[in-house]
């Protein structure tokens, strides 16, 4: 699949090239029949033009590696080179069992000279081994006893009820796994249905589906209470990408909106990403809102720093009123890929990975005890601020060329500024947005791998799991372990609301 993605992407741009270079000639021809002047300077202007793109659409076809990494220098003489290799990675969070391999009596010999062997007590020679432990399914029997009465009445012993559904005949387990891989690990209910029959449990893509429909059914007012935890955090990362909605009448364009906060991430898919969108995803929050350089999120802080809107019908939505910060990173991508058209990026680059070093040692200086805000606000001052104005003075001295990549990235530069260096006075505003581009990076992975949802309510189902399972992976709850209790939970109270931040405390407070 991803050959054929390739040389598809590969013949798309050998066609555009060929038209790019069929200009390129036509332009050449009529440069060389003319003699200065004005349309000479254009002619040269526009060749220039299209030379870049052609170099920008080449590197895109048969580029290799989308890595951001820019090149190292090599170490200078005398300088000691930075190791690149690892060790083994710790493994804390796995049980461990200890197997004791001794020599059976007749092979206890010296094999030099045949003396007996004697045991050196305490002493071993150690080493770790990591298993695989396969996945199971069992049938339980279930068998209730019967008692009667003389009066005769008739009971029945009761048990612990972990049914998915009254009746059915899956355990609340069997969903948990499928929510779990469909909607964390990207594997849709086709290539489970497979898995399940090597294992020889024999099931439909539509039980699985029915399974999890069941599942979420038990948790809306969990996700109303994540969503409400996700609002009140001071501050959020928010992004959006396209994801198809396929049904009757072809498949159409959605958008899956994450909103990313400290311990609690809630995605929406909406059929549209404009202001009334975002107004859903941000429903009147008030703080810190970190994005791309999407200007939805531009102009809702502009309209929220007036007034924020009061209403008396509650199917409008209030203005959110937030301060609006813009990405870093996503300032240095298209100044990345100018660096390889022409060297005039490369100061700027460095000045941008100053200002990242500088992030770096604050979260390295918190890591051992010292407070992060404290860090980041006196390194800011003593060093941020006046990289700042060295990346405002490079700004303003450049003249790119129309359309380029540098132009791309000297024009985000312009229009965010405001927001890219609010970072200097607020010390909880971090330097990017990658944290939501890590949460939805599994989502996109999943809209490769089953093209998207089918209808509404599958929409809906989706984004509650993806938002389910961000929130796991943000706060460090086991999935598997979270679904089973808030599942239980819902079944023993309807209204019942168990989000993994609260889970997580529940585990902490009992260990």
């Amino acid at each position: 699949m991803r050959k054929r993605w390739r040389s598809t992407k590969r013949r798309r741009f050998l066609s555009n090239a060929r038209c790019l270079l069929r200009r390129l000639s036509e332009l050449r021809g009529q440069l060389a029949r003319l003699k200065g002047g004005d349309q000479h300077a254009q002619l040269e202007l526009e060749i220039r033009k299209l030379e870049s793109r052609l170099a920008d659409a080449q590197k895109e076809a048969y580029g290799g590696s989308k890595s951001e990494r820019r090149k190292r220098k090599s170490a200078a003489p005398g300088e000691r080179a930075v190791p690149t290799g690892h060790g083994p990675t710790s493994q804390p969070s796995l049980p461990r069992d200890v197997v004791l391999h001794t020599s059976d009596e007749a092979d206890q010999v010296c094999p030099c000279c045949g003396d007996a062997l004697h045991v050196m007590t305490g002493q071993f020679e150690s080493s770790e081994l990591i298993i695989a432990v396969e996945r199971r399914y069992r049938i339980q029997d279930h068998d209730r006893q019967k008692y009667s009465c003389r009066c005769g009445d008739i009971d029945t012993a009761l048990g612990v009820e972990t049914r998915m559904v009254p009746g059915g005949r899956y355990d609340l387990s069997v969903a948990a796994q499928v929510a779990t891989d469909k909607y964390l690990d990207s594997l849709p209910l086709e290539r489970q249905v497979g898995r399940l029959a090597r294992k020889g449990l024999v099931v439909t893509s539509q039980m699985l589906w029915d399974q999890l429909f069941a599942l979420y059914v038990l948790l809306p007012p969990t996700l109303a209470t994540l969503t409400v935890e996700c609002l009140a955090q001071e501050l959020l990362h928010l992004d959006e990408t396209r994801f198809r909605k396929m049904g009757k009448g072809g498949s159409k364009k959605w958008w899956l909106w994450v909103a990313s906060g400290a311990d609690a991430v809630v995605f929406h898919l909406l059929p549209s990403r404009d202001t009334e969108a975002a107004k859903i995803v941000l429903d009147g929050y008030s703080g810190i809102v970190v994005s791309d350089g999407y200007n939805v999120y531009q102009s809702l802080a502009k309209l929220g720093g007036f007034a924020k809107q009061v209403t008396s019908d509650p199917t409008e939505r209030s203005l959110p009123v937030f301060t609006h910060a813009a990405c870093w990173a996503h300032a240095r991508r298209p100044l990345f890929v100018a660096e390889n058209n022409t060297a005039a990026v490369t100061d700027v680059l460095n000045l941008i990975e100053k200002l990242f070093h500088v992030e770096a040692r604050a979260r390295k200086r918190a890591t051992a005890g010292e407070d992060l805000l404290a860090v980041r606000k006196a390194l800011r001052e003593a060093e941020s601020r006046d990289i700042i104005k060295k990346i405002r003075k490079w700004r303003i001295k450049q003249r790119p060329l129309p359309k380029s990549k540098r132009d791309v990235g000297v024009g985000y530069l312009k229009n965010y500024w405001k927001e890219l260096t609010v970072f200097l006075e607020d010390s909880r505003i971090p330097l990017d947005n990658t944290a939501a581009e890590r949460d939805i990076r599994g989502p996109v992975i999943g809209r490769k791998n089953d093209y998207g949802v089918k209808s509404q309510r599958g929409a809906e189902v989706a984004a509650a799991f993806f938002s389910f399972f961000a929130t796991c992976r943000r706060v460090g709850v086991d999935p598997q372990e979270w679904r089973m209790a808030a599942a239980l939970a819902a079944k023993a109270d309807p209204n019942a609301a168990l989000t993994p931040a609260q889970f997580a405390a529940d585990q902490a407070a009992g260990s």
